[in-house]
């Protein structure tokens, strides 16, 4: 049975799987589809790894306000994370042009 990425129900657990794999007919491997256990974002409130702001490099452009889905941050004149309202979902690293902002 191939192994895909376990993409299931809420991103989570035992799914329908996509990925590279052997299927049927190209003993080779190709793509295919098959099971797989798959990890999904963490949305749980609960999440020990929080957003930290290197104030020294934050330049305040907001650019992770827009992008985070739980308005865990505010910016006065740098970015400043609400770590009751964070979870650790990493969207505002990816959108921070100037890397001030760390996952810890």
């Amino acid at each position: 049975m191939p192994r895909g990425d376990g993409t299931g129900p809420n991103g989570k657990g035992a799914g329908t799987g996509r990925g590279m794999g052997r299927r049927a007919g190209n003993p080779q491997g190709g793509i295919g589809s098959g099971t797989g256990g798959g990890m999904g974002r963490n949305f749980s409130s609960n999440a020990t790894i929080k957003a930290i702001i290197d104030e020294a490099k934050c330049n305040g452009c907001k650019l992770c306000v827009q992008a985070c889905p739980f308005g865990a941050i505010t910016v006065d004149d740098v970015a400043h994370v609400d770590i009751a309202k964070c979870n650790g979902c990493g969207q505002c690293v990816s959108a921070c042009p100037v890397n001030a902002i760390a996952m810890r």
